[in-house]
């Protein structure tokens, strides 16, 4: 039986795909922080029920008054993300570039952005963190606002545009935003859901309304990436984790809600390759560097293993694209 296609841009329970706040939670459970949360899913904290605060899956705070010995790994999220801290300070960290949010700064991240936030260890400090599913698993997708979010239409759509084009995931936050977060933040530590949830909405309306306004004074200097051109981009960079799964152009395809032409028009705008050639250059790759290092795995049971079905196809793809066979490959790097 074939294994489940992953999904590169969805909830689905695989690796990085959405994070379960683990270290938070466990940080919590032994006292070694201060805080609370609002939650579904897999995330901790009280229960949201289905009528209150639909959409959010998680909206949680922290006061820590020493250094911790854990942080927030790298990890996806369903919905966009803001973090604020209030106090002190957080490393924060998405495609490679690493920032420090102190008061005054808040962090944005969509679906599709990999980020780590304390990186190595969470310093003394007080932080909110809201995570607000919107429907999007890949830039392309129609965002679905919940009903207690005040915006128009108008608005709304425009936020949403305004956090796909956004290149800058560390903002500054105005002091509305601020004001509103301080809200947020008391209430998560001494309010109930049952008599704070009106309040909770009306400041994530004004915090949202803040950061609607903060991308809107920011100068883009760069072109607008089209929606489609930017989903292939993110499910091209997924691939690399899920090498083994016996992609068909169909699955690629669908899974970037577009028909095989299109997506293999536009694959190649994005990579200069077809999906194919860039999928085997990328096994290709990944069987270099483990044929780089000593282990015990066969040569066959790496190709196998990076999703090509037979050692002959594998041998003569790899001959190809290093001038060498992987036996040859392999002897001249552990030998050298």
């Amino acid at each position: 039986m074939s294994s489940p296609e992953p999904v590169i841009f969805q909830a689905d329970g695989s690796e990085y795909i959405a994070d379960a706040c683990v270290a938070y939670e466990a940080a919590m459970e032994t006292g070694s922080i201060r805080g609370g949360a609002w939650s579904r899913g897999q995330y901790p904290g009280i229960r949201l029920e289905n009528n209150i605060l639909k959409g959010i899956r998680a909206i949680g705070c922290w006061d820590i008054d020493r250094d911790q010995d854990w942080y927030v790994k790298p990890h996806f999220n369903e919905g966009i993300e803001i973090t604020m801290v209030l106090n002190g300070s957080a490393s924060f960290e998405t495609a490679g570039h690493t920032s420090t949010l102190t008061r005054g700064k808040m962090a944005l991240t969509s679906p599709w952005q990999k980020h780590s936030l304390g990186e190595p260890y969470v310093s003394a400090s007080r932080l909110v963190f809201v995570i607000l599913d919107v429907g999007v698993r890949r830039p392309n997708s129609a965002w679905v606002w919940p009903d207690w979010i005040l915006a128009s239409e108008k608005e709304r759509k425009q936020l949403a545009q305004q956090i796909l084009r956004n290149r800058h995931p560390v903002l500054p936050a105005s002091s509305e935003a601020v004001f509103a977060v301080e809200q947020i933040f008391e209430i998560l530590l001494t309010g109930t859901m049952e008599k704070d949830a009106t309040s909770a909405a009306v400041y994530l309306n004004l915090l949202l309304k803040s950061l609607t306004e903060v991308l809107q004074s920011r100068p883009n200097t760069e072109q607008a990436t089209d929606e489609k051109h930017m989903t292939i981009k993110v499910f091209a960079e997924g691939l690399a984790r899920n090498l083994s799964h016996e992609w068909r152009l169909e699955d690629m395809a669908r899974q970037c809600a577009m028909s095989r032409s299109q997506f293999s028009v536009l694959f190649k705008e994005v990579t200069n390759k077809s999906p194919i050639e860039y999928l085997n250059d990328l096994r290709l790759e990944a069987a270099a560097e483990q044929l780089r290092e000593p282990g015990p795995a066969s040569i066959t049971q790496i190709g196998f293993d990076l999703g090509f079905n037979s050692s002959q196809y594998f041998s003569r793809q790899f001959s190809a694209y290093f001038g060498m066979s992987p036996r040859s490959f392999r002897a001249r790097h552990l030998e050298g």
